[in-house]
């Protein structure tokens, strides 16, 4: 459920950008909702996973058969491996890092470090730390100003965490 929810809040990042970078909004939209489709594999190569997933089902359904192949590229590139060859799969991709960094990402990502990763809280910090690294690969002027707030947000929760996950030795 947590991968349909994260989906839905990366569409709906996305075609916000786009409207604000005049790029083709549908495009966006479709691409945030299908870019964790190969997710279920597991994280690595989850990309090229859904991008084939992700036209396995648009040709099945015969859906977005004029944009087809620029909702394919965008999943495909989401992770920036390779690097984005359009404007849409730019905005994919810091959609989906915008998402990661906001209060319900930064939860997300933590219950999925601890429950999924099998993580102690202090193991969890530098995973944390590394979602919040991949802000500065924001592309988009429109994202980096949508995530202004996430960023200085997510860095006080971390500071914030650290603080109180000392141990009594620290104190």
């Amino acid at each position: 459920p947590h991968i349909v929810e994260h989906s839905l809040r990366v569409a709906t990042i996305a075609e916000n950008i786009a409207k604000s970078e005049g790029a083709d909004e549908e495009i966006c939209r479709v691409a945030g909702l299908l870019h964790d489709l190969g997710y279920e594999k597991g994280f690595r190569d989850h990309a090229t996973t859904g991008a084939e997933r992700t036209r396995d089902f648009l040709e099945k359904h015969n859906l977005y058969e004029d944009t087809r192949e620029e909702i394919i590229i965008a999943v495909r590139t989401h992770m920036l491996e390779p690097e984005p060859a359009t404007l849409e799969g730019w905005i994919v991709s810091d959609a989906d890092i915008i998402e990661r960094i906001g209060p319900v990402g930064i939860h997300r990502m933590y219950i999925g470090a601890l429950y999924w990763n099998k993580l102690e809280p202090e193991e969890a910090l530098p995973y944390l730390a590394h979602a919040l690294e991949t802000s500065a690969e924001l592309h988009t002027a429109t994202a980096r100003r949508f995530a202004r707030k996430d960023i200085a947000y997510f860095k006080d929760f971390l500071r914030r965490l650290d603080d109180d996950l000392m141990t009594d030795d620290d104190l």
